[in-house]
């Protein structure tokens, strides 16, 4: 089910990808963004909700971690 889900999700990603290359730069100033930042914006809008809880989740466990460790000498 995982694995059905991630290929929808891709999928979805693939295409916005599509039509998102198929714009100029001038439709992408208009939608307010740049040609550079379109795989990230197709990204988080395909994947962005599984991810951000998964993101958030990580880097709280991550600073509860650090938190009793001294730090580096290096």
């Amino acid at each position: 089910m995982v694995t059905r889900e991630f290929f929808r999700r891709w999928g979805e990603y693939r295409q916005l990808m599509r039509e998102l290359k198929s714009y100029s730069d001038v439709e992408l100033a208009e939608l307010g963004m740049v040609r550079s930042a379109c795989a990230r914006t197709a990204f988080d809008a395909a994947f962005g909700s599984p991810l951000e809880d998964w993101r958030r989740w990580f880097k709280a466990s991550g600073a509860r971690a650090r938190r009793g460790r001294p730090a580096s000498t290096i």
